[in-house]
């Protein structure tokens, strides 16, 4: 005879081989699981590239990360994914690195460089005030 359990709000259902178990969920798991509906992607210490691979199904710009290196830089925080320059625009501000809309279907993340090194200009996301030291 089969065995049935019951699956809850706040609880999620893990299976494997064995029969499966219902496991009660953080509400931090909650929230992040649940996310999507309200527009928003929470990051918590995830890669560029992972990051980037989220965000990309919600524009219909190809966001290309030019630089390999900076594929492993971290990344924490939540985003609106309504407004995916609004997203760009504070990875720029968080990391070294300098979004160009290169056409407009095509954004390239760059390794930032301080202006005496030939800086990429052009980028449409400039942080505001002092913000970029």
């Amino acid at each position: 005879m089969p065995t049935y359990e019951l699956v809850r709000a706040g609880e999620r259902l893990a299976y494997g081989r064995a029969l499966g178990s219902v496991v009660k969920v953080s509400g931090t798991e909650l929230m992040h699981a649940t996310a999507w509906r309200e527009g928003k992607l929470y990051v918590d210490d995830q890669r560029l590239d992972e990051v980037i691979e989220e965000i990309q199904p919600y524009t219909k710009r190809r966001i290309v990360i030019a630089d390999g290196s900076l594929q492993g830089l971290r990344v924490g925080g939540v985003f609106k994914v309504d407004d995916i320059d609004d997203v760009l625009g504070m990875l720029e501000q968080a990391l070294p690195i300098t979004v160009v809309n290169a056409s407009g279907e095509l954004v390239m993340l760059l390794e930032r460089r301080d202006a005496g090194d030939g800086a990429a200009s052009g980028s449409p996301h400039r942080p505001r005030g002092d913000e970029r030291g």
